[in-house]
């Protein structure tokens, strides 16, 4: 609550997809009851590998 930004990894699957868009829903949750400042300054990318059309798909999701 004390932070007013906060960057987000994120590993390229679909478990961890999930699990970004409910990290998302709490933060905005924090956001309204505690700190209005508060704002997620991007996504870090972890174990994405160029060749495997999962990995893109997800980051291009995450992009759009």
């Amino acid at each position: 609550m004390a932070a007013d930004s906060l960057l987000i990894p994120f590993d390229c699957d679909s478990f961890s997809r999930q699990a970004l868009y409910r990290v998302i829903e709490q933060v905005e949750e924090l956001r309204l009851d505690h700190n209005e400042s508060l704002k997620v300054e991007g996504v870090v990318i972890n174990q994405f590998t160029g060749h495997s059309s999962l990995h893109q798909n997800l980051v291009d999701e995450l992009l759009a």
